[in-house]
Order: C-alpha cells, then structure tokens, then sequence
C-alpha cells in the first residue's frame, strides 16, 4: 500500500529517532487534542509490517532533490548467495558510469542501491533493493518491462564490452525476488 522511507545522516540520529526522550519531535508544537486525535486515528488508518534499515552503497542522480509528487519508484528486491556477494557489489559498483549517462540522456531521475543491514524478513528474504526513479508512468512500465535500457549507455562507457555478456553475468549473479512499482503521492523535508 504504502512506504515511508526515512534518510538518516549516522546511527546517531537514527538512534535520537528511538530514543523516547525525544518521543513529542514528531509532535511539537500541536495541541494536546491535536496529538490525541492524530495518534488515536493513525492507528486505526495503517499498520506497520516492517522496519528494516539500509545502508545506501551508491547511486546517481538525486532522488531527495530531484524527486515530486507523481514521480514513480521501481523498487526491485535481489537475493546474492554469500558466494556471490562480493562479484554482485563490484558488478553494481562498475555500473555506475552508465547508469550517470542513463540519468544525463534522461531515461530515468536516479539510480540507488541500498544493502539490507538489519531485516525483518517480514517482506522476504532480499539483501540489496535497486531503485529506479522516473518522472512519469509510462517511463516507468517502458523501463520496467524491458522496452527500454542502458545498453547504449553501456556501449558508450564499455565500447569494448559486451551488453548482452554482461547482462547475463548480472543474472547468474543474482536472483530478483520481487519488484514493486510505487508512485511517490507525498513528499516532506
């Protein structure tokens, strides 16, 4: 249904988010009925199924700059064996260059991968999640179903370099267990 994804700069402030000595920050500065009316509706409104926390390993692109409401998010969940674990992280790390050219010829806003530090596994049992951020759907459901890629970006920074090789190094190292496709409705600093 929905997703709040919150930024924190260290474990410090993370932390501080916790620590119920700080309990009234969300709140400050509303009424005491204002607290009561909200708290008691909320609980009736959402449930929550999970709280993991990432550690964001690189990107391109600025998703929190750049980003507006109705933008669209394609969220894909991978699992890596422990065997592959460090070829998949240099495999994405290598992507990066094509992945800045794909943001500059405008094919999508950004490009984020984040590894899974603590897991609920409430969501399954995924360690990294890739996003996608597009301006509008039919971007999004264009990118998503294939119809378009980085295959020429990637020739433009591995003229060398096979994409079709390389994309099936990608997929024998590592399994998507799923992708969700979200459309950003709020936005808040």
């Amino acid at each position: 249904d929905y997703a709040i994804l919150e930024l924190f700069p260290s474990g410090k402030e993370m932390q501080a988010r916790k620590d119920l000595s700080a309990w009234d920050e969300p709140v400050h500065g509303l009424t005491a009925k204002e607290i009561s009316s909200s708290i008691g509706a909320l609980n009736t409104l959402r449930t929550i199924v999970a709280r993991d926390v990432f550690d964001p390993r690189f990107g391109v692109g600025d998703a929190t700059v750049s980003t507006v409401v109705g933008d669209y998010v394609l969220r894909s969940k991978i699992k890596v064996s422990d065997a592959n674990m460090e070829a998949y992280e240099k495999m994405l790390e290598s992507l990066k260059p094509v992945m800045e050219e794909a943001v500059k010829a405008g094919k999508f806003k950004s490009w984020n991968v984040l590894k899974r530090a603590i897991a609920t596994n409430v969501d399954g049992d995924y360690d990294f999640l890739v996003t996608f951020y597009f301006k509008n759907l039919d971007e999004a459901l264009a990118y998503s179903s294939g119809l378009t890629d980085v295959s020429a970006e990637f020739k433009k920074v591995f003229p060398k370099e096979d994409y079709a090789a390389f994309r099936s190094k990608q997929i024998a190292l590592r399994e998507i267990i799923g992708q969700e496709l979200w459309e950003l409705v709020e936005k808040t600093d």
